[in-house]
């Protein structure tokens, strides 16, 4: 009798463990960037983040001049938006910045102009968390495996790009969008 409740604990352990590697895999799609996993848009649609819900951080570049008129923007918009300064802080900590990005309860992490290429570590832990990340106008060519980072955000002054908030929440609702895509501040 006590080998048959030692066995039942141990498979409902089993059972346990499988049930919690399946929810954590959930959220790391295969192949692909959170928030880049929509080819095409799905036949059902969803509704997705209300702007007013949506949180995003916004990890600054080293010169904290290039960051003021991005995040003006988005907080002009409506999207909450939380900004952690890079300004004097050496580029490794990037990844420590982008973890601690993950630790709050938000919708996706924007990485102002950097060369990310340096922070695979923390843009893992992101994916890892279900969080897309957002790169914008970065400094060096992206070398990174693709699946690191949802999409690339130029910005430009053409009246014709998305604006940086329906960019950001096409993004972060998961809808189909290109790799780079050009946006405007206003």
């Amino acid at each position: 009798m006590a080998s048959f409740i030692r066995t039942r604990r141990v498979l409902a352990a089993i059972a346990c463990a499988t049930a919690l590697v399946s929810l954590t895999a959930g959220c790391v799609p295969k192949g692909v960037a959170v928030g880049d996993t929509q080819a095409t848009e799905p036949a059902i649609q969803h509704d997705g983040v209300d702007v007013s819900d949506a949180v995003v951080i916004y990890i600054g570049a080293s010169d904290s001049s290039a960051d003021r008129p991005i995040v003006d923007a988005l907080q002009a918009a409506g999207l909450n938006t939380a900004y952690m300064s890079m300004q004097g802080v050496d580029a490794a900590s990037g990844n420590r910045a982008i973890i601690d990005a993950t630790d709050r309860n938000l919708s996706a992490v924007m990485i102002g102009p950097n060369d990310v290429n340096q922070w695979a570590e923390g843009l893992k832990v992101a994916r890892e968390a279900g969080y897309p990340v957002i790169l914008v106008d970065p400094t060096a060519p992206v070398t990174l495996d693709e699946t690191l980072y949802a999409a690339i955000f130029t910005v430009t002054d053409d009246a014709s790009a998305s604006t940086i908030l329906d960019a950001s929440i096409q993004v972060i609702d998961d809808h189909a969008h290109p790799k780079t895509m050009p946006v405007r501040l206003g």
